[in-house]
């Protein structure tokens, strides 16, 4: 199972490269997330904060 790395105390720059992004953190978009790092692939996941 690949674990999520956690932006804290850092916020993400353009800079940061990912395989792919994944807007919206309900079932759909975690499972996607997962999915995608358990094939190797370097995902970054945003979820609204409200």
């Amino acid at each position: 199972m690949a674990m999520a790395r956690r932006w804290r105390g850092k916020d993400p720059t353009v800079d940061d490269e990912v395989d792919l992004f994944v807007i919206g953190a309900g079932s759909g978009g975690v499972r996607a997330a997962r999915i995608a790092a358990g094939h190797g692939a370097r995902v970054m996941l945003a979820k609204s904060s409200g």
